[in-house]
């Protein structure tokens, strides 16, 4: 499967590897145990490619296992005040949100993935793909799809 950067999907790597080629020239963020530490830097550069679709090349040094895990925070929310961010919860979204992990031998799109799973077939058609699911119609794409994604005959029914 091959992955445009014209879509301004990132790419996740090992620490120290190259990125694909379509992400050679693209900015790196580092992913450390400093990072996860202090996340506040990396994130506002992970946001700021976000938010701009800007390819980026993430180089994962730290146990992405570090980050999973949602935090809790002791205190009431009146406390917390209209500036709180849940800054590890920020970092997981940005690192996984619409980046390719090419850290094995297949690179991987997650949310293709996890798709696959709850019964979507990859097609060959690129076109937005609509199925009506018991009076809901359901729409499975990426804004600027990268696939599109064709419901199974079973949720099709």
């Amino acid at each position: 499967m091959t992955f445009p950067v014209a879509l301004g999907r990132g790419v996740i790597i090992n620490a120290g590897a190259e990125p694909p080629e379509g992400w050679l020239g693209a900015p790196r963020v580092v992913i450390d145990d400093a990072a996860v530490v202090a996340p506040g830097h990396v994130v506002a550069r992970l946001h700021a490619a976000w938010v701009a679709r800007q390819p980026v090349v993430v180089e994962l040094i730290a146990d992405a296992a570090s980050f999973r895990e949602p935090r809790s925070y002791r205190l009431d929310p009146w406390e917390a005040g209209a500036r709180f961010e849940p800054i590890h919860d920020r970092l997981h979204f940005l690192v996984w949100a619409n980046n390719v992990d090419a850290r094995g031998a297949d690179p991987i799109w997650w949310w293709g993935r996890k798709a696959e799973r709850l019964g979507a077939a990859p097609c060959a058609d690129t076109r937005l793909v609509r199925r009506n699911i018991g009076g809901w119609c359901r729409t499975i794409h990426s804004r600027r799809a990268l696939r599109a994604w064709e419901l199974s005959a079973a949720l099709a029914s």
